[in-house]
């Protein structure tokens, strides 16, 4: 058993000063999936103390969490309680001679999504926001949200938890909390002028507010539901919200941008993951430009 933590006698207490100190510091609906996880999945976990917490432990909740949720959901909830740990050790929270013990359980396999837009698609989607934006108020905020996440690749997290005051639309900019840490953005001028058309909610702090809910963001259920509504309109199926941002980089990806240039744009803190995600379209790549070659020759 390992020397664990000064003054902290549980894990759950050592979850509630990271859920504390963590606001305004992670995308608030990253925060809520974190709490709820932990509230949902680690309640056996929340009288333990920090010094019990060993590797054998770990897997076995791995494992009790794959059996009654799923390998997706033992996924992201094991990430839960990593965070919560990674950010403990990082404060001298906890005094720990080795490294997170969750970082010695693996994880169940999971093949990358690979759903994008097509170009037609693409423009069936817009059209789909057209319909859903003309047809009345109740999903406008939902579609103002989709366009700005389409137009910039931002995850949904930060795209609903976006406020006023992270933008500084004069120099073309936006800084805020990601799932990666905090960045800043360049936004392109179609980005800009989109941003100043959003009507702004008095009293509320967020961009893409919930109207006549005080100073609350559009949830995730409107967002979800007037995505679902675009689809139907545009006749597309199997598409996520997640694969807008999907659909961005594989564009850049498809249009000659460097993998290093699209992980800046989408905000990846390690190429990795952008080589995992966009790496094998550059076969794609070749065979448009074997096709615009080919087309070339035969108009000689």
């Amino acid at each position: 058993m390992r020397e664990g933590l000064i003054h902290i006698e549980t894990l759950d207490e050592l979850a509630q000063i990271y859920f504390k100190r963590r606001e305004g510091e992670v995308a608030n609906t990253t925060l809520a999936k974190y709490k709820s996880d932990w509230k949902n999945k680690f309640k056996d976990w929340y009288n333990l103390n920090p010094a019990a917490l060993t590797v054998d432990r770990c897997r076995m909740k791995f494992g009790l969490l794959s059996e009654k949720h799923g390998p997706i959901a033992a996924n992201t909830a094991a990430i839960t309680s990593q965070v919560i740990i990674n950010w403990s050790i990082s404060q001298g929270l906890l005094r720990l001679p080795f490294a997170n013990p969750w970082l010695h359980v693996t994880s169940s396999p999971r093949k990358p999504r690979t759903r994008f837009m097509s170009s037609e698609e693409l423009s069936k989607y817009w059209n789909g926001l057209e319909e859903v934006q003309a047809g009345g108020r109740h999903w406008i905020m939902g579609v103002y949200a989709l366009r700005y996440l389409l137009m910039t690749g931002r995850r949904k997290e930060e795209t609903l938890s976006l406020r006023w005051d992270q933008l500084d639309l004069e120099m073309g900019a936006v800084s805020q909390p990601t799932k990666t840490g905090e960045k800043t953005f360049r936004l392109a001028q179609e980005v800009i002028d989109h941003l100043e058309s959003v009507p702004a909610v008095k009293g509320c702090d967020f961009v893409f507010a919930s109207f006549g809910n005080g100073n609350t963001a559009v949830n995730e259920h409107t967002l979800y539901s007037t995505h679902n509504d675009v689809c139907k309109k545009a006749g597309i199926s199997n598409l996520q919200i997640h694969d807008l941002r999907r659909t961005v980089g594989s564009h850049l990806r498809l249009s000659g941008v460097d993998l290093a240039d699209i992980a800046d744009i989408l905000g990846h803190s390690d190429l990795t993951t952008t080589r995992r995600h966009y790496a094998h379209l550059d076969s794609a790549r070749h065979r448009d430009k074997a096709e615009i070659v080919a087309a070339l020759m035969r108009k000689k």
